[in-house]
């Protein structure tokens, strides 16, 4: 389990590199900005495939959710198969946001500390901005560990010969 919303992956195929980029570009459906729950569709991922190159996510038919995980990688020939390498992580954005509500919400409890020992108080009350954090940190993690999972369930399910 990764304590930080990124992680590299590769999966082995015995299949050739175009074989695997067809499967792997079947499992995709174009981005859309609305999709209904009764959508016909069963691809696992929307994003896109140019190539060898993939930039995609899980796929919600009935929300969005800025908070899922993106994998972006590519498939590469390896002797007798291919390979699919890639990184599973955040947007950008949302890291962004993540780590400065952390860093905020950690440099307030220290603030906080810092005045109630001058003060020569002990009281839970500093406490409150670390929940915050951590809140904020589990509230990013737990969506990228399931959503990861998920694709990389995926991806060994489109390797398999």
């Amino acid at each position: 389990m990764n304590l930080v919303p990124f992680e590299r992956f590769a999966t082995e195929s015995a299949l050739p590199p175009q074989e695997l980029s067809r499967r792997l570009a079947a499992q995709i459906d174009p981005p859309r900005s609305f999709r209904w729950p009764w959508d016909p569709s069963n691809a696992p991922f929307e994003g896109r495939m140019e190539g060898g190159h993939f930039f995609v996510w899980a796929l919600l038919k009935f929300r969005r959710d800025a908070f899922r995980p993106v994998a972006v990688g590519s498939v590469h020939p390896l002797r007798g198969g291919s390979v699919i390498r890639g990184v599973i992580r955040l947007r950008w954005g949302v890291m962004v946001l993540v780590a400065a509500w952390i860093a905020i919400s950690l440099s307030l409890g220290l603030r906080s500390a810092a005045q109630h020992l001058r003060a020569g108080r002990l009281d839970p009350e500093p406490l409150l901005p670390v929940l915050f954090a951590m809140v904020g940190y589990l509230f990013c993690m737990v969506p990228f560990w399931l959503g990861g999972r998920r694709i990389k369930r995926v991806l060994v399910d489109v390797a398999r010969p």
